[in-house]
């Protein structure tokens, strides 16, 4: 109760620093003296809520995980942090499922930027959980924690929320892409390109900038958490088929594959794509092996309801 009631910049300068650390002078990360910070690090997001009430703590806390994963820093000192962190007896237990609750339940911060913050966040949960996944320790904790799927619980919630956020930025980033194919279209004829008012040209130019940008962040956000539902759905399949998921499911999957492989995929198709992050070949393999992770009876039932999805999935030409 005590370290509770402390102001929140007494950690807030702890994290500021270390990821100041982490971008520009790794190498002081001495073990002797980094061992501390990583008790106090992963107790602290491990008991997040006894400890802490601003998600925003937390979250640059989860940060500083993220930051030593080797994803993100190749530096030997750094993945030396991570390996700590790893084998923290308290966080084999309980860190994991913390960040899945924190997954579920950074969906409302209180802040006006909440909608847009929680995909950073996320993005950096993302990170951090698939290193967990790979240590059989945490992969345990993850796997006790999914036999409780009552309506509301922890594993439901993050499931939901995964495919929520997976359902909406596959959506804006294919938009995206569009968008930009249209203009790189408009743009390639130069004759039907000059003859546009200049105003409309550089309107144009500067929507396929914020076309670009959105795009090449949607896509990384949208392929960590499709990711997720991959490794999870081929381990743990059964939590994706209850009643209150598996027809949202069969629908997003059914349509982002028709958006892939349907008639109108070659409005997808822009320059360089591997710029915006975009790599059709490993969204649809993902995509597939999500249908297979998932098969049973239930789940066919889920995609043969889905009237408009199914049709265009199996009937691409029509």
């Amino acid at each position: 109760m005590e370290f509770a009631a402390l102001p929140d910049y007494f950690v807030e300068d702890i994290a500021d620093f270390l990821i100041f650390v982490l971008q520009h002078i790794p190498g002081v990360l001495d073990e002797l003296y980094v061992r501390d910070i990583v008790n106090l690090l992963v107790l602290l997001v491990s008991c997040t809520d006894k400890f802490i009430t601003n998600p925003y703590l937390t979250a640059k806390l989860i940060e500083v995980m993220y930051g030593v994963t080797p994803v993100v820093h190749m530096h030997p000192k750094a993945n030396k942090v991570m390996d700590m962190v790893l084998s923290h007896p308290v966080g084999a237990k309980h860190l994991a499922p913390s960040l899945m609750k924190f997954f579920a339940d950074v969906e409302t911060t209180g802040a006006s930027s909440e909608f847009f913050d929680k995909f950073s966040i996320r993005y950096h949960i993302a990170v951090v959980f698939k290193q967990l996944w790979r240590s059989p320790m945490h992969h345990d904790s993850v796997v006790q924690l999914s036999s409780d799927l009552s309506v509301g619980s922890t594993f439901i919630r993050f499931i939901n929320m995964l495919m929520n956020d997976t359902t909406y930025l596959l959506d804006e980033s294919l938009d995206c892409l569009k968008s930009i194919r249209d203009t790189q279209d408009a743009m390639a004829s130069q004759d039907s390109w000059q003859e546009q008012p200049q105003e409309l040209r550089d309107t144009r130019q500067r929507q396929l900038v914020m076309d670009e940008r959105k795009c090449r962040s949607y896509l990384t956000l949208a392929m960590a958490t499709l990711d997720m539902m991959h490794y999870l759905s081929q381990s743990l399949p059964d939590p994706f088929c209850r009643p209150e998921l598996i027809d949202r499911l069969a629908v997003m999957l059914n349509f982002n594959l028709t958006q892939l492989c349907g008639p109108k995929c070659r409005n997808l198709k822009v320059h360089n794509p591997e710029s915006y992050n975009f790599k059709p070949r490993r969204l649809l393999d993902r995509l597939v092996d999500i249908y297979l992770h998932l098969d049973s009876n239930k789940f066919v039932a889920a995609v043969a309801k889905d009237d408009v999805g199914h049709t265009s999935v199996m009937s691409p030409g029509q």
